[in-house]
């Protein structure tokens, strides 16, 4: 559709503009996709979702400590945690609780083998 706005226009300095709808490319579905419209929609976000980078961290234990005790600490302090030795680790997940492990060394690096993956709703633990 082209359409002139000239006519619309009054006085000497008027221009004349050039105005065309848009063309989008279409986005059909193929005949073989059997997949109705929001589980299309569903799995279009999903795969959006695949590549999104998540901060992976292990926490082995915790533990407050005062502002002067840290300022103490020295090299070769120890610092006592809250969990026993050989309990599982929390694995986190963007600061969210999501499974627990045992820690492995593998080729001479850490790694955690997954005991339980969380199934409660998302528990945030914060940095």
């Amino acid at each position: 559709m082209h359409h002139d706005i000239n006519n619309n226009l009054k006085g000497k300095n008027a221009k004349m503009i050039n105005v065309q709808e848009a063309q989008f490319p279409r986005f059909d579905i193929s005949e073989n996709d059997k997949l109705d419209s929001s589980e299309l929609n569903t799995k279009r976000h999903m795969e959006l979702l695949l590549d999104v980078p998540v901060d992976i961290r292990v926490q082995v234990g915790k533990t407050k400590r005062t502002m002067g005790e840290i300022m103490r600490l020295s090299q070769g302090s120890v610092i006592q945690l809250n969990k026993q030795a050989g309990a599982p680790v929390d694995v986190i997940a963007n600061d969210q609780l999501i499974a627990k492990g045992d820690v492995i060394v593998m080729d001479d690096k850490f790694g955690v083998r997954l005991t339980e993956i969380s199934t409660n709703k998302v528990v945030s633990v914060g940095k």
